[in-house]
């Protein structure tokens, strides 16, 4: 039997209102939180071009509110890398979904600067907010008819063999449902 709690403007017995039932926000946000990650990544001499770096771990159903990154020191030779999705995989091996989901080209060059990491016009304005599976039906339509509930990383896709070594800081800012 479900308990339901009933609210009233009624201050009088003279007035006849009917009491209002609150709205109650759906489960998939009520129990959601916002989260914070900082991922560092020591990207050394010898990375290649066909290497990809798993940076963070998403569920599909993970609502991205920010990305930034900065560089400690210029990254020579990944200057043109890209920040996207991939599946997780069971030994971090899934397949790629969006090689340049949050942005097609980053810029490791720079040192301390930080940069906006959705910089794709992919995806833009309040379709920032939907799930990152709602986001994919955006960029490739009809991709889910529904979430997939998969483990997703963030990877960087080097543009370029790195001759100078530097360690990239991902911030993430994005909402999980538990």
């Amino acid at each position: 039997m479900a308990v339901r709690n009933h609210f009233s403007n009624v201050f009088s017995a003279d007035v006849d209102v009917l009491p209002t039932v609150p709205v109650i926000a759906g489960i998939g946000q009520g129990s959601s939180r916002v989260r914070y990650k900082r991922a560092t990544c020591l990207l050394d001499v010898g990375f290649l071009t066909t290497e990809v770096v798993g940076i963070v771990p998403l569920r599909s159903s993970d609502r991205v509110l920010d990305v930034r990154f900065s560089t400690e020191a210029a990254v020579v030779g990944g200057a043109t890398s890209q920040l996207g999705l991939w599946e997780a995989g069971k030994n971090h091996d899934g397949i790629v979904i969006d090689a340049n989901f949050f942005d097609a080209v980053m810029d490791l060059g720079a040192t301390n600067v930080e940069v906006d990491g959705r910089t794709t016009a992919q995806v833009t304005g309040v379709n920032k907010g939907l799930a990152l599976w709602e986001q994919m039906n955006i960029v490739t339509p009809a991709t889910y008819a529904n979430d997939p509930n998969e483990d997703w990383e963030m990877v960087i896709t080097l543009g370029g063999s790195v001759t100078t070594g530097g360690t990239l800081v991902i911030d993430i800012e994005y909402v999980s449902g538990d």
